[in-house]
């Protein structure tokens, strides 16, 4: 009843989100819930219903180490190119698609950049697929206090010139509030990671797209590991022991959280000591701390 949910608050927020299915806010009369774009407002006013595309995932082979090859019906593997100019080599950064005209990614993976494409739907890399498209690049836009020592700050935008095609395969991933993204979402158990793999130690990369659960880890364990190197712009993820971390997905590539069956963007794959070394974790940008620096890059270029 109204009543019931208006002694609730949005303090309950990392047990039970104050009922709501996505946002939450704390008004004079009670809780007021709010969905992401895309989604409106169930007639409980808690729910929300997707409008048009529900992003899903669909996994096509599970292995032995909890990694799975994949493609994403949502937000899907958005994977661009970096050339460098006058050799032979060609490296791979990830991003994710936030609209059909931005891709976010890692400030470092665009700091010397000369050339970039932007390739979406990709999840084989001998093998285009239906939803592959590449895409030319009109603007990158790095996040402007970026420490490329301690990668603090490690967040970019890029425009496209041309606006992607979404589909069942290429859909953006949710940009939530900011006190949604750490009291809700940095609650959850697991994010997700994904990519190809070959961008911390010249990992060999893999043919098809890798997807891997992370759990989050407490900042204080990360620090302990990490020697404090980890600023409050960053969190940790992966796991102590197991040898999976971001050596499955790339720089630059998403790190996203599922709550009631959407996924919204939560971080971006950053940096890690060594390659799933004991003890030691991927460490990613928390895009909370940069939503507002997000959202007005947004608003000013579209």
């Amino acid at each position: 009843s109204l009543n019931e949910s208006s002694r609730q608050s949005c303090e309950t927020r990392a047990v039970n989100n104050g009922n709501c299915g996505q946002f939450c806010k704390d008004e004079d009369e009670g809780v007021v819930c709010s969905c992401v774009d895309g989604y409106a407002l169930g007639d409980d006013n808690k729910t929300c219903i997707p409008v048009g595309m529900k992003p899903r995932l669909k996994f096509i082979l599970w292995d032995a180490h909890r990694i799975f090859t994949a493609f994403w019906e949502c937000w899907c593997g958005c994977r661009w190119e970096r050339l460098a100019i006058n050799t032979e080599q060609v490296w791979f950064c990830g991003g994710t698609i936030l609209n059909e005209y931005f891709i976010l990614t890692a400030a470092h993976c665009v700091t010397d950049s000369k050339k970039l494409q932007v390739i979406v739907g990709m999840v084989d890399r001998e093998e285009e697929g239906p939803s592959t498209a590449t895409h030319r690049v009109e603007k990158i836009i790095p996040y402007d206090e970026f420490d490329s020592k301690s990668f603090d700050g490690d967040i970019a935008l890029i425009k496209l010139k041309e606006p992607i095609t979404f589909s069942e395969d290429v859909i953006p991933a949710c940009l939530p509030e900011e006190d949604f993204a750490n009291d809700v979402l940095m609650n959850q158990t697991f994010g997700i990671i994904s990519g190809f793999g070959n961008s911390f130690e010249r990992a060999e990369p893999v043919r098809r797209m890798k997807v891997l659960q992370v759990p989050y880890v407490n900042k204080r364990t990360c620090r302990r590991a990490l020697k404090n190197l980890v600023t409050s712009n960053m969190f940790c993820a992966g796991y102590s022991k197991d040898g999976q971390d971001a050596c499955q997905g790339d720089g630059g590539g998403p790190h996203v959280t599922e709550y009631n069956g959407t996924y919204f963007a939560t971080g971006i794959i950053s940096w890690g000591e060594g390659c799933g070394k004991k003890g030691k974790y991927g460490i990613y940008t928390k895009l909370s701390s940069f939503l507002p620096w997000v959202r007005s890059v947004l608003t000013q270029n579209s």
